[in-house]
């Protein structure tokens, strides 16, 4: 993709609005690109931080993955098409800082959306499950793992559906992986104990997410992530005891602590579309007796789920966010600018590892 407008684009293009998102290398700006008066969430990262910290690589694998997603890779074996994603549109960087120019999502977080809702509805839950799984599932067949799925990483776009957004942890992989990477609340059992994993480490966040929206809080009730640890290492999740019953099985079978009979993790596009009951699953009530893996899209929780629909868009969402222009920010949460980039020196050129960087 060409430049937004020359192969000279700069922050100086962009009029910074507000901060919608703070991260440990960064923030991101709702921004607004003073040609096209067009807004874009501008996201800028330090450089000398990344270097600092050993994140260069991971940055990178970030950088390449947004542009796989995107349709603005050189792999021409690469096909991915997936509604889900916040995009990036451009790139560029200087001598203190990398930018990325992404789409701007302007629901805000499914995070602050489940703190004022308290929890969700099976079918209200189901509707934001059925978005993940077919993200996760375009994300795996490409061989990219995300990693870090919770809350704070989907947006809600305004027509009320789902936007994944900050792969700073995502990777290709081949196989298996053992990098400790994710948020302590949702990392699989394999993660914790620093085993080799793979692409089902993301249907156990699934499995803890899904939770979450429908209890009202995660499973471990903890913020110490020592006491996380310990809980996920013990695998003792207790459900309420009036929780629909397809729904707890659906969440017991993405939280089985054995990854080989995790459910969700050998998808296969022929049998995407079957939707056949196994109602052995039903009758499984607790995570003791044994359990059958079985075909995430083939659940009885999601059985006869119009799929096709859903993925034109042609489902009402439940909630549709309150959006009064096109560079509303005020479904994000207020964030304090500290203007603190002015310890970071510019990086010579001859040590700089981010001027490879192609977009």
């Amino acid at each position: 993709m060409e430049s937004l407008i020359n192969d000279t684009l700069n922050k100086h293009n962009f009029e910074m609005i507000k901060i919608i998102g703070n991260g440990s290398y960064g923030k991101v700006y709702l921004s607004i690109e003073k040609k096209t008066k067009k807004p874009f969430a501008l996201k800028i990262q330090k450089k000398n931080l990344l270097i600092l910290q050993n994140q260069v690589e991971h940055a990178l694998y970030e950088f390449n993955i947004l542009k796989l997603i995107s349709g603005k890779s050189k792999n021409n074996n690469i096909n991915i098409k997936n509604k889900s994603f916040s995009l990036i549109n451009d790139f560029f960087q200087d001598s203190k800082f990398i930018y990325y120019v992404l789409d701007f999502v302007p629901g805000g977080e499914l995070f602050t959306l489940m703190r004022k809702e308290i929890k969700f509805s099976p079918l209200n839950a189901k509707f934001y499950i059925a978005q993940i799984i077919d993200a996760l599932d375009t994300l795996h067949k490409n061989k990219i793992i995300y990693r870090d799925l919770k809350p704070e990483n989907l947006l809600i776009d305004s027509d009320g559906y789902l936007k994944f957004v900050d792969f700073g942890v995502a990777k290709q992989i081949e196989n298996r992986t053992n990098t400790l990477a994710g948020t302590p609340t949702y990392m699989a059992p394999e993660i914790v104990k620093k085993e080799d994993y793979s692409f089902e480490v993301d249907w156990w966040s699934l499995g803890i997410l899904t939770y979450e929206m429908t209890v009202g809080l995660d499973p471990w009730d903890e913020n110490d992530p020592i006491k996380i640890y310990e809980k996920i290492k013990k695998g003792l999740i207790l459900f309420p005891k009036n929780m629909d019953k397809k729904l707890k099985n659906f969440i017991q079978h993405l939280l089985i602590g054995d990854p080989k009979k995790r459910m969700g993790s050998f998808i296969d596009d022929n049998q995407k579309e079957k939707e056949k009951e196994n109602e052995n699953t039903l009758n499984n009530n607790s995570t003791k007796k044994e359990i059958k893996k079985i075909n995430i899209y083939e659940h009885i929780f999601l059985k006869n789920y119009p799929w096709k629909e859903l993925r034109n868009k042609e489902l009402i969402a439940f909630y549709i966010p309150k959006i009064k222009k096109k560079d509303d920010a005020s479904n994000f949460n207020e964030y304090q600018d500290d203007d603190d980039d002015v310890e970071f020196d510019d990086i010579l050129e001859e040590k700089d590892p981010f001027l490879s960087w192609e977009f």
